[in-house]
């Protein structure tokens, strides 16, 4: 079989381009593009924020502990790399998110602004370690998963609830702190492919190729497909399954092998690669991970009942949240 096809004869998506056809249409709002177009009541880094050490930097951002004067607390400064195409809508992204998300597993971000270095954003610095480093090849206990896993779910409610699509999931996106008896605290932290669920016209996005995490990508954004939360739930599968067996679900030698591993299905079973998992609860993450959105679970609430028949010792305080929260 040709490795660029599936088996039906569908050509793969390329890893570089998008597989919309769709004409672009912002998706929230245009931001100033220097200090001099933005006009009186402009939020600017100079004065406001002392900039410390370097504490992360991504492919679109560095990021930087700083100290806010205004509120006489330490923030994380996300600087925005000028030269960048699609920084803007990052940007817009994460600022829509701060607009309408108040959560405890929420990172709070606070505001953004441009100044004389580009564009930024100050939000909440959140202490510990990401989901990457905390599993680092070590699986979580039952224990441990119970705890991020309904936390994470009542994170991604809280952001279904006001209207919108996380759209980039993944280990190093979630941090973890170790709180007094033994417990986990859970923020997701990364904002910037967040989209609304519906546009003004009364649509759902589309997928963009590969326009996200390569090992957490849902098999519809690969295709360019209509988007909903089904999406943010198929890559909170793949956390599950890495946090349960220190593995990503889906591998290969190159993008293309992901993408098929993707498309097709082609990940071993969990229960098998973790027999001493309940297989109750292995099966639950490998229907989270279905190709097909309408074989996985249809809502976050649905998604933690089911985990709750299957483990009733989980927090019922995290339980109750996103209960009623459906």
């Amino acid at each position: 079989m040709n490795p660029s096809h599936d088996s039906t004869g569908r050509k793969f998506p390329d890893p570089h381009t998008s597989t919309s056809d769709e004409p672009s249409r912002p998706r929230f709002f245009v931001l100033p593009k220097s200090p001099s177009e933005s006009g009186p009541g402009k939020i600017s880094a100079r004065g406001r924020y002392r900039e410390g050490a370097v504490i992360g930097s991504g492919g679109t951002a560095v990021i930087y502990q700083a100290f806010d004067w205004h509120r006489k607390q330490k923030v994380a400064l996300k600087r925005f790399l000028q030269d960048l195409d699609g920084h803007e809508e990052s940007l817009s992204a994460e600022l829509l998110c701060a607009s309408r998300l108040s959560h405890p597993n929420l990172m709070q971000i606070y505001e953004g602004g441009c100044d004389e270095r580009g564009h930024f954003l100050a939000v909440e610095l959140v202490e510990g370690k990401d989901l990457e480093e905390r599993v680092s090849g070590q699986p979580l206990s039952l224990h441990s998963f119970h705890q991020v896993s309904t936390q994470l779910l009542a994170g991604l409610q809280a952001i279904h609830r006001q209207g919108l699509l996380h759209l980039d999931l993944k280990p190093s996106n979630v941090m973890a702190r170790s709180r007094d008896y033994n417990q986990e605290e859970i923020k997701i932290i990364d904002f910037g492919r967040a989209s609304l669920q519906t546009d003004a016209y009364g649509e759902r996005p589309h997928g963009r190729g590969l326009d996200g995490s390569l090992h957490y990508v849902s098999p519809e954004q690969l295709l360019g497909s209509p988007l909903d939360v089904r999406t943010d739930l198929y890559a909170f599968g793949c956390v599950c399954y890495f946090l349960l067996s220190g593995q990503r679900p889906f591998q290969g030698a190159n993008a293309t092998q992901v993408m098929a591993a993707h498309l097709q299905n082609q990940v071993q079973p969990l229960h098998e690669l973790c027999p001493d998992l309940p297989l109750e609860l292995s099966l639950w993450v490998m229907n989270l991970i279905s190709v097909r959105p309408e074989d996985r679970p249809q809502s976050c609430a649905d998604t933690l009942n089911l985990l709750l028949a299957i483990t009733p010792q989980t927090d019922a305080e995290q339980a109750s949240r996103i209960s009623g929260a459906a």
